[in-house]
């Protein structure tokens, strides 16, 4: 085959190759543990509330990937998660200029029970200062997923909250796959995007 043929028999696939590599380029890649400090609710229990809200939120684990660089001065804004509203993302956002930030547009419940309240949630997570390169590009602002399980407990009559929320990147869409399926896939995506987070820094 000449020459020429062959450039216009792979030509198309090496444009869609450049295109499909720089629409993810700088994609800030990993996962972020965190946890809800001095959560509060406004209903005797869970399932009677029609909001939570944490006080603050911080690192409850060692970040992974791109997000190794997050600091634990954590997000001291009130982060509060509607219930009402949760299709739309619940209102849940959290911002520092240092760790970045992140707004929800749209989520759905797995769980909501008078003790767990089990939520999905996408929306774009935008790199703080503290972020440079990702994957050798300036890093961009990412779709998002966060898990966010919220469970009551009761001892001696005395009632507390515990707040736990996962981020992980890139996310295209909302699981879609009902309990306990969901946890399952979504524990296996954090452990392979730490497993490239590991990769990635290593060739750094």
């Amino acid at each position: 085959m000449k020459f020429e043929n062959l450039i216009k028999l792979f030509a198309p696939a090496v444009l869609l190759a450049i295109s499909a590599a720089s629409a993810h380029a700088g994609q800030i890649s990993g996962s972020l543990p965190l946890f809800g400090f001095n959560v509060t609710k406004d209903a005797i229990d869970l399932a009677a509330s029609t909001f939570v809200d944490a006080a603050s939120i911080g690192l409850s684990g060692s970040p992974s990937g791109d997000y190794g660089v997050v600091t634990n001065a954590g997000w001291a804004n009130p982060i509060q998660l509607t219930f009402a509203t949760v299709l739309t993302g619940g209102g849940f956002a959290f911002n520092d200029a240092a760790n970045g930030s992140f707004t929800a547009v749209s989520g759905l419940f797995t769980t909501h029970t008078a003790t767990n309240v089990d939520v999905f949630l996408l929306g774009t997570f935008s790199p703080g200062t503290n972020f440079g390169l990702c994957g050798g590009t300036a890093c961009v602002p990412t779709t998002a997923l966060v898990h966010i399980s919220i469970n009551q407990t009761t001892v001696d009559g005395n009632t507390a909250l515990s707040e736990a929320i996962t981020l992980a990147s890139p996310a295209d869409t909302l699981p879609t796959t009902p309990e306990p399926a969901t946890m399952t896939l979504f524990g296996s995506a954090l452990v392979g995007l730490g497993l490239m987070g590991r990769k990635r820094m290593a060739r750094r």
